[in-house]
């Protein structure tokens, strides 16, 4: 067993490597036209097996493997909870509630979620044998489903910023289809993953959700009403996130993490419902993004990605057994969102034009993606094997945004502009 200084220096060097390799590739996927988080996610992957291992395995086994992976798993793992009480204070009702073309938004929601689950879950059950012999039947073909169907919204958000397409009628109608279907994709992912732990008893299944429930109806209206209290009462001003909130809050979204665990769901939804607690206070979410989320996003993030990365040798991808399934899981998850989002647009009375736009914006799936994975190959509902295919089948989804958008999007705003120029922002391609 090596000396706790030489641990300390191997862990390190890790830390190091991952953090600048996060912030090259991020820098680059921006100057490419993609968002950053693609970056920061291929750079996990490239730290991996996938490519550093493949390259050069004497440097990676040096590195990675000469300590226990320990550290960086439950570094990775703080990362991920924090990550998704980031996403919970993000998280804008406001496209749910929104009146204007609602029925278009929830209808496509429904067909955007409802067929690419399907597919997935077909697609599943014929790959079963190959590709998941060892696990169980109901849960890998349930979450695989749910794999295919979840929209990325905070990439989605991010990608129609950088474009300045925010304000065009289709991206509004995209982003409230995408907030329902983030929703429901959770729920339902929380239903499975309480299933599959449940050993697919139904008492222990409907045990665990009613404690889930009961718990989360006392974070509302206990934890929720304290948590806002303590804000209020150390507030330091519009600049500055008092130290005393900043503990409060880490302590809470940890205990939540913790008790979500216990409950037998995965720990990355305690952090979750404490964001969704406290976002309604908009100086609170500010002040946090200002002085607390670019240090998570720079060092706790990252060593998620990188675990992520370790995980998926994208290598065992490229045979002849696994290379078919990847393809077929691919055309499964664009045709089922692209597909379903296109038809149900068509249905609503969207244009050709603009339900392509919404069905590409849909197909997004990016960092969510990322995490519903990690979620299924710690909780053993999928195999690294099926982990590193549907890796690759969001990477490739999302990358798709950006380039589809930049070929059609100068169409649509003329078409816009045609017929309803209040929403639309002029923009330069």
């Amino acid at each position: 067993m090596k000396n706790p200084e030489t641990l300390l220096v191997f862990f390190f060097l890790q830390l190091v490597l991952i953090i600048i390799s996060a912030q090259l590739c991020g820098v680059l996927a921006e100057k490419l036209g993609q968002t950053k988080v693609i970056g920061e996610i291929v750079a996990g992957l490239m730290l991996g097996p996938s490519l550093f291992g493949l390259l050069s395995p004497d440097a990676y086994n040096f590195i990675f493997k000469s300590i226990s992976p320990q550290g960086l798993y439950f570094l990775g793992q703080i990362g991920l909870v924090l990550l998704m009480f980031q996403i919970g204070l993000e998280f804008d009702f406001n496209h749910i509630k929104t009146r204007g073309n609602k029925k278009a938004s929830i209808t496509i929601a429904l067909s955007g979620l409802a067929l690419p689950f399907v597919l997935g879950a077909v697609v599943a059950w014929f790959s079963k044998d190959q590709l998941a012999p060892s696990t169980d039947t109901l849960g890998y073909i349930l979450f695989c489903g749910t794999a295919l169907c979840i929209t990325a919204v905070p990439v989605l958000g991010r990608i129609m910023m950088d474009l300045g397409i925010t304000r065009l009628a289709v991206s509004g109608i995209a982003m409230m289809a995408a907030s329902i279907t983030d929703v429901l994709g959770w729920f339902i992912l929380a239903i499975i993953v309480a299933v599959v732990s449940a050993k697919f008893q139904l008492s222990t299944f409907l045990t665990q959700i009613g404690l889930f429930m009961v718990y989360v109806v006392v974070c509302w209206y206990v934890v929720r009403p304290v948590l806002l209290k303590i804000v209020k009462f150390f507030d330091t001003g519009p600049q500055h996130l008092a130290a005393p909130v900043i503990g409060v809050l880490l302590v809470a979204i940890l205990l939540s993490g913790l008790t979500t665990s216990l409950l037998g769901l995965h720990s990355a939804f305690g952090g979750l419902i404490i964001g969704l607690l406290v976002r309604s206070n908009n100086e609170l979410v500010d002040k946090w993004k200002k002085n607390v989320a670019g240090f998570i996003n720079v060092s706790f993030v990252p060593v998620f990605f990188a675990y992520a990365g370790s995980h998926a040798e994208l290598g065992k991808i490229i045979s002849w057994d696994i290379l078919p399934w990847f393809a077929v899981f691919l055309a499964a998850a664009v045709l089922g969102k692209f597909g379903g989002s296109y038809v149900a647009g068509r249905m609503t009375g969207l244009s050709s034009m603009q339900a392509r736009i919404v069905g590409v914006l849909m197909n997004t799936r990016g960092l969510m993606e990322l995490i519903v994975l990690t979620i299924g190959l710690d909780l053993g509902i999928i195999p690294p094997t099926v982990y590193a295919v549907l890796v690759l089948m969001a990477i490739v989804t999302t990358l798709m945004t950006a380039p589809l958008l930049r070929l059609w999007m100068p169409s649509l705003i003329k078409h816009e502009l045609e017929n309803s120029p209040p929403y639309v922002v002029q923009r330069t391609y």
